[in-house]
């Protein structure tokens, strides 16, 4: 087995065999198909998962990239990555509603006690979260005419105070791009 191989997303029931005598599991893959599901789970890279479940040391990187494109498109190695995949995005998704739920109840908390640093980490913590989106980073990025580009952050907090004191927030040059 290639190192990393995880047999949690394997069956466990090799034991079966096809018409041509290989050892095949409950959802009809072999042993090396299942090594390249789990390669390409860790990896995200069907090449490198097909060579760490094949034998490609002779094959050209043309050859296994063919070969690793053709295991993608096989029926049965498509439908079991579609299933573990699925699997583990339920598994972040708990794990995102978990942690979301445990910062309202931090603000709650930091509320009741009147920690108000604390319950403002949290409420701000909160409102970063894609659904809400209430707090974005903002970079002003400038060029020079000659393909260079300079970034640099600015809060919304400088842009505050300096439209506050009567300045721009942003000093015009030339060939700014507006964010």
């Amino acid at each position: 087995m290639p190192q990393g191989y995880d047999a949690g997303f394997n069956s466990g029931c090799f034991g079966q065999r096809s018409k041509r005598g290989k050892d095949v599991s409950l959802d009809g893959l072999t042993p090396k198909q299942e090594a390249f599901v789990s390669s390409y789970l860790e990896t995200g890279n069907a090449t490198e998962a097909y060579r760490r479940s094949y034998d490609a040391k002779n094959m050209s990187e043309a050859t296994i990239n063919v070969k690793a494109c053709e295991l993608l498109k096989n029926g049965k190695v498509a439908v079991r990555l579609q299933v573990l995949q699925e699997r583990a995005a339920s598994k972040v998704v708990l794990t995102r509603a978990w942690v979301l739920e445990r910062l309202m109840r931090n603000a709650d908390k930091a509320l009741e006690l009147e920690d108000l640093t604390a319950s403002n980490k949290a409420l701000e913590l909160l409102g970063k979260v894609d659904e809400l989106s209430l707090f974005v980073e903002r970079t002003s990025a400038t060029t020079d005419n000659r393909h260079t580009v300079s970034t640099e952050p600015v809060s919304a907090f400088h842009e505050f105070l300096a439209g506050s004191a009567g300045e721009p927030s942003e000093k015009p040059s030339k060939g700014s791009v507006p964010n």
